[in-house]
């Protein structure tokens, strides 16, 4: 008999032990299968043509509390997996890309397998590119707010990058339901809790809604459409 891969066992022995602790039936479930049919499968493949590693090991296991965290996640939202949203997934990705990136494997096997709808997975880079310096962050926020020979939409996107940092594959599915106004300050619904928006980015908002007909839609055809990307004359 070939030797056994002891990193492989290890991970083996401590899947057993983790999966018992999940006290939700259909969760537990779930996991079960993405490690058999994902996550030991890589392993196996891999240990064929080199023993394993610990960093190997170590990311099989991230990716198991990850998936653990995520249903979690989503039973705490009132959802399941067959009925996740991709605001679900946009809330969770907000709680830290970095620190959440390995949950790709879990959605992707789930929407493989059928256990849940194909939606998107936000991808980012994670190579830790040089920031944008503060005064030039500044700088390109003034021209935002002054360069009135730019289209309004584009310095309402560009201003929602540089003041949250925020991806234009979720700016553009943003809608009206997301910009709100309380007690005279205006907010927009990134994530929760909704963040404030500073002036004279909050004028700058509100004025672009005021542009947009009431038929507008955005990617949901049920809502009142914001997405800047999508300009004034989309439908």
């Amino acid at each position: 008999m070939p030797p056994a891969d002891r990193q492989l066992l290890l991970f083996q022995r401590w899947l057993a032990e983790k999966l018992p602790t999940i006290g939700d039936a259909e969760h537990r479930r779930l996991l079960e299968l993405f490690a058999s049919w994902h996550v030991q499968r890589r392993l196996n493949t891999l240990a064929d043509r080199n023993p394993l590693t610990s960093d190997q090991i170590r990311q099989a296991r991230d990716e198991i509390r990850l998936a653990t965290a995520f249903l979690a996640h989503l039973a705490q939202r009132g959802h399941s997996l067959s009925d996740y949203t991709q605001a679900d997934v946009d809330t969770w990705y907000a709680g830290g890309y970095t620190a959440r990136r390995l949950t790709h494997a879990f959605l992707r096997w789930a929407m493989r397998s059928k256990h849940m709808p194909a939606l998107t997975v936000p991808h980012r880079s994670t190579s830790n590119p040089a920031p944008v310096a503060q005064h030039q962050r500044l700088a390109l926020l003034r021209q935002a707010v002054n360069r009135e020979d730019v289209p309004l939409q584009d310095r309402i996107a560009a201003a929602l990058v540089l003041l949250y940092a925020q991806p234009l594959t979720r700016i553009t599915r943003l809608t009206t339901d997301d910009v709100l106004q309380k007690d005279g300050d205006v907010l927009v619904r990134l994530g929760d809790p909704p963040a404030p928006v500073p002036e004279p980015f909050a004028s700058l908002l509100l004025a672009y809604l005021d542009q947009r007909p009431n038929t507008m839609t955005a990617t949901n055809p049920e809502a009142a459409g914001c997405s800047p990307a999508a300009g004034p004359d989309s439908s």
